[in-house]
């Protein structure tokens, strides 16, 4: 008696061999197993992977704060160029109409002849500011 293997009977059991081993190994990435407890649910810790999405979360969100404020910088400088008075008068409204739409989230907080200070204002809860023009962007609000 002889066994004959048709192709598709060996790419089907190749399948299901692959996709067994992917709910196996799906499972141990998402904590799969035996169903915890309502009291442990309660007192559990978040799990390395979930620690790890919110630190990266958190850096995204530090980073938008920080790219808002950096992308102001040049409006604002084209504003002191273009006034005898420096940075003085300088308004969100006016460098969005005259200098550049995409300048958001950011108040400018403090601008006279010769300095300002312009803040991130996201809701994230994260401040980044630049007192300028000479000044490095730096977490916090203006000071």
């Amino acid at each position: 008696m002889s066994v004959e293997i048709r192709i598709w009977q060996l790419v089907t059991a190749t399948a299901l061999v692959a996709l067994a081993a992917g709910v196996l190994i799906g499972h141990s990435f998402t904590g799969g197993g035996a169903p915890k407890s309502d009291s442990a649910k309660a007192g559990s810790t978040d799990t390395a992977y979930e620690r790890e999405l919110v630190r990266m979360h958190r850096r995204e969100l530090q980073s938008a704060a920080e790219a808002n404020v950096r992308a102001a910088i040049p409006a604002i400088e084209a504003y002191n160029a273009d006034h005898d008075r420096g940075y003085t008068g300088a308004t969100l409204e006016k460098l969005q109409t005259q200098y550049d739409a995409g300048v958001r989230n950011v108040a400018i907080v403090s601008a006279n002849a010769s300095t300002y200070c312009i803040e991130n204002t996201a809701p994230a809860g994260f401040s980044y500011h630049k007192a300028g023009p000479g000044g490095d962007i730096l977490p916090g609000p203006c000071s």
